[in-house]
């Protein structure tokens, strides 16, 4: 399956404790993780530590235990002898027709409520 040359990252990380509180070594490896899954494009199954270890230039030894860290937060998985980056395929998946629509609807209601209009002026 042809790999996406971009993910999905959601404003919600900055919020979220369990990734506010990482050291920055394990952020970057969050964000890497995510990267590989997407590249790899298998439902967020991760290459194999070796072949990651090589695409990151690290030592497959400090991948494995970065890779323990992030699961004991489930930021990854281990499934089956694979890491997994967690709810990776539902958060990338690509929004229905439905679901744009309705977010579309909330932001104008939203806009409407603020006083927004569609020709950038206010109802005064």
């Amino acid at each position: 399956m042809a790999s996406k040359y971009w993910l999905k990252l959601y404003h919600e990380m900055l919020d979220d404790p369990k990734v506010a509180v990482l050291p920055d070594r394990y952020w970057r490896r969050m964000i890497e993780c995510f990267l590989l899954a997407g590249d790899h494009n298998e439902k967020g199954v991760l290459p194999s530590v070796d072949h990651m270890a090589w695409k990151l230039r690290m030592d497959p030894d400090s991948l494995e235990t970065d890779l323990v860290e992030l699961g004991k937060l489930g930021i990854v998985e281990q499934i089956k002898g694979e890491w997994v980056v967690s709810n990776f395929d539902e958060r990338q998946r690509p929004r229905t027709a439905a679901e744009r629509n309705k977010l579309y609807r909330d932001r104008k209601r939203k806009d409407y409520e603020k006083g927004w209009f569609e020709d950038g002026e206010d109802d005064k």
